[in-house]
């Protein structure tokens, strides 16, 4: 896959999916179907349009950038278009961003959600779009409402369940599970002596931060998949308060440092507490282990 700067001239023919894209839910996962369905047809390749930074004010992405442009991969996407979301972009507006588009790209065709919005102050609506591809005579495709449970899916509700531990149903609305992809660093050690070894990873500083807690996953290392239990957030027991993400891998036996590793998120086990002693939380180890 390909990966190109926001206003870099590109002479590719290509569907552009439009969306903010701070994840990549399954209503956007339609989107990048659809697409996909009209750049078989008009042999165009899939062009997603995302920004590389985070937006802090609703606490950070779900996925960081690179991770978007893994997954966008996965589901087909073959070129991803990305933007700096600074206050010069935020005041854009709508015909500017449009026009800018236009310019650079061989745009055969547009794939957006009916609540699409873009430019200065989301003044840019779908109607707006619409008679812009009809002068252009740009086909437009908009995908209508998605929803989960009566629920309309959205980011918004992707981080609310995330926020409250519930792994499993945002795993439902993410089409797969949550995952945090790291660089594995050195730790204390302290688990190694307790017989739990593990690999700990930071996750990317604008990332959203979900609910403190210890989680059964599944960790992709080495080109392996290992099940895994690991611990994201703080840890109480050692006066340790900075978020991090400790995963014990069972039946691995490997060192790890300095590789990336892929920790996917299957289901909440418990909240993290305080131990008195490192016997009590042993205990408390081989049971998560168990799960």
């Amino acid at each position: 896959m390909k990966v190109i700067d926001y206003s870099k001239k590109s002479n590719e023919p290509v569907i552009l999916v439009l969306g903010f894209f701070d994840c990549l839910h399954i209503g956007h996962l339609k989107l990048i179907e659809r697409a996909r369905k009209t750049a078989s047809e008009t042999k165009s390749r899939v062009c997603l349009f995302t920004f590389e930074n985070a937006d802090t004010t609703d606490g950070g992405s779900v996925l960081s950038f690179s991770e978007r442009a893994e997954k966008a991969e996965r589901y087909g996407v073959d070129i991803v278009l990305k933007a700096n979301f600074d206050d010069a972009f935020k005041s854009k507006s709508p015909n500017t961003f449009l026009g800018e588009l236009y310019s650079t790209l061989d745009i055969k065709g547009i794939v957006c959600g009916y609540d699409y919005t873009f430019g200065f102050k989301a003044e840019g609506k779908v109607d707006m779009l619409a008679e812009f591809c009809k002068e252009k005579n740009i086909p437009l495709e908009v995908v209508e409402k998605q929803e989960f449970n009566g629920v309309r899916i959205s980011t918004t509700l992707v981080k609310l369940l995330l926020k409250e531990g519930k792994i499993a149903e945002a795993n439902e609305i993410l089409g797969e599970p949550y995952f945090i992809d790291g660089v594995v660093v050195e730790g204390r050690q302290v688990g190694r002596t307790l017989g739990f070894p593990t690999a700990n990873t930071e996750p990317d500083k604008g990332k959203f931060k979900i609910k403190d807690g210890v989680y059964k996953t599944l960790v992709v290392a080495d080109g392996k998949e290992y099940e895994g239990i690991t611990n994201y957030g703080a840890r109480p027991t050692f006066g340790l308060t900075s978020v991090t993400v400790e995963t014990y891998l069972k039946n691995f036996d490997g060192n790890l440092y300095g590789k990336k590793i892929t920790v996917k998120f299957l289901a909440y086990i418990r909240d993290i507490v305080k131990f008195s002693d490192k016997n009590e939380l042993i205990k408390q180890l081989q049971e998560d282990k168990n799960v």
